[in-house]
């Protein structure tokens, strides 16, 4: 029932619901020199996995799909590397689906894409973090963006026509929806409410449930039985 594939084509697929292996794609870039400063190099890792074959006794699996040098990427008016890329991409993702017959029947389904808003906003074409609208689901104004009450619900993609005639990223011109995107989670919060959050609870431990004995004492019997 998720907005971005409520209504998604794979569902005319015959079997579609035992057949079709759901796939996430995920991209992140990484410091892969030891040169400090501006001789840094950076690497972008593009990669996918699966969303339903990890089981408790095994890891997740990212499958690499190919790294690019952040330095000599290019985006002009005439050529852009990653468009280029995800062109690839989109052509071999959606082969899976004509060719599944000879994959014994299953084939993989691209639906949601990942990474932090950096890589969203460069490889992805979505709007930076601080714009006037920052987000490309809800499009809440960035003066709102702390009242979670004014997010309205999203509906559903109706995925018609296709190949979406405005979209200017490859992406999501047939195989993804603008709902598939979803910010790395660590990326997108403020760490600090952790520690706020840590902290009440343990205020309400020491000054309200443990309140007799020393300060030191009530500290130390938290921190053991923690």
């Amino acid at each position: 029932m998720h907005p971005a594939v409520h209504n998604q084509p794979i569902r005319n697929v015959d079997g579609y619901q035992r057949r079709a292996v759901p796939l996430l794609l995920h991209g992140d870039g990484a410091a892969v020199t030891q040169s400090i400063g501006s001789g840094s190099k950076s690497c972008l890792f593009l990669s996918w996995k699966s969303m339903v074959a990890k089981t408790k006794d095994t890891k997740d699996s990212h499958i690499l799909i190919g790294a690019i040098w952040s330095h000599i990427c290019v985006s002009t008016p005439h050529f852009s590397t990653c468009k280029s890329f995800w062109r690839v991409v989109e052509k071999s993702f959606n082969l899976m689906l004509t060719n599944s017959g000879s994959n014994g029947g299953f084939f993989g389904c691209l639906l949601f894409t990942c990474g932090d808003l950096e890589y969203l906003n460069s490889f992805h074409g979505q709007v930076r973090w601080n714009s006037a609208f920052p987000c490309a689901l809800c499009n809440i104004p960035l003066a709102k963006e702390s009242n979670d009450q004014s997010v309205a619900d999203l509906p559903a993609d109706r995925w018609e026509p296709l190949p979406r005639p405005d979209e200017q990223f490859p992406l999501f011109k047939s195989l993804l929806s603008q709902m598939s995107i979803c910010p790395d989670y660590m990326y997108s919060k403020h760490l600090g409410t952790d520690q706020r959050l840590a902290g009440s609870e343990a205020w309400i431990v020491i000054f309200c449930v443990e309140n007799e004995g020393p300060l030191e004492q009530r500290l130390f019997k938290l921190l053991e039985e923690m």
